[in-house]
C-alpha cells in the first residue's frame, strides 16, 4: 500500500488508530505479532504479517501482505497476494481483530 502518490512524503507516512500509531519512517516497515518493526499483538495477526515499503521510483508506499498470514485490509477489501498502493485517507486493518488505522502524513517539523 502506498501512503501518497505524491512526492516528498518518505518518513513521513503514519498509520493511525484510535489508540495507537506508527511512523513509516524506513524504506520497509513490518508490522507483526514478534520480531516485527511495528508490533500489533492480536489474536488475528500473524508473527510476520505485512510489509509496507516506500517505492523510490513512483514516490509512493506500497503493502503487500506476508505469505501464510490471516488476512490484510485496504479499505475493508482483503489484498491477498497483491502489492496494492495505499493513499492518503486509506484505511488498513491486520487481521480480523486488530484496530483499523487510518493512512495520514506526520506534519513537517517548523525547524
Amino acid at each position: 500500500a502506498v501512503v501518497s502518490t505524491q512526492s516528498g512524503h518518505y518518513g513521513r507516512g503514519v498509520l493511525k488508530s484510535w489508540n495507537c500509531s506508527f511512523q513509516l519512517t524506513n524504506v520497509t516497515t513490518t508490522f507483526g505479532k514478534e520480531d516485527s518493526d511495528c508490533l500489533i499483538p492480536f489474536r488475528s495477526v500473524s508473527k510476520h504479517h505485512a510489509v509496507i515499503a516506500w517505492d523510490t521510483k513512483k514516490q509512493h508506499y506500497k503493502i503487500k501482505e506476508a505469505p501464510f498470514s490471516l488476512g490484510t485490509f485496504v479499505n475493508d477489501s482483503r489484498i491477498g497476494v497483491r502489492t496494492i498502493v495505499v493513499v492518503l485517507g486509506d484505511t488498513i486493518r491486520f487481521g480480523a481483530d486488530s484496530p483499523t488505522f487510518r493512512v495520514e502524513l506526520k506534519e513537517k517539523s517548523k525547524e
